[in-house]
């Protein structure tokens, strides 16, 4: 389960008041989770502001390594810069959380907007579990 420290820390340059910021405000909240707790604040905001917060989070994402002061995704990720071929288990799981990010931007405009935004969430809460301790590593302080 994601801590609201770890979201907090992963996108503390974010804006409340921008699209992303309002889905990482959901997803410390944990509004959504069940439909009977904010399902239609969720499904609202999706409908509104769910494909730039999508955009918003892959572009995070993108310059995430920056915030650690590191030149290089590979040394965000793995730890370092190797000289020998990089495992590639971490990058997978990195590429793959971009991919969902994108694959939520190019989502069925008649989809049902409650469950976008909760997969919204959900890849905010995966990327929070997976940069918030590489963040920590580099000295990146959480709040």
């Amino acid at each position: 389960m994601t801590s609201t420290k770890a979201v907090r820390h992963t996108f503390k340059t974010v804006n409340d008041h921008t699209s992303l910021g309002v889905f990482v405000k959901f997803a410390i909240e944990g509004v959504g989770d069940a439909l009977a707790f904010g399902g239609d604040r969720l499904a609202t905001a999706t409908e509104a502001r769910g494909r730039e917060a999508a955009r918003e989070l892959l572009a995070h994402l993108k310059e995430l390594h920056k915030t650690a002061g590191l030149e290089t995704v590979d040394e965000f990720v793995v730890g370092y810069v190797p000289k020998s071929p990089i495992p590639q288990d971490d990058l997978a799981s990195w590429d793959a959380l971009q991919a969902e990010a994108f694959a939520i931007m190019m989502s069925d405009s008649r989809a049902d907007p409650y469950e976008i935004g909760k997969r919204l969430i959900a890849v905010i809460r995966k990327c929070s579990d997976f940069a918030s301790p590489r963040l920590a590593a580099w000295g990146v302080p959480s709040e």
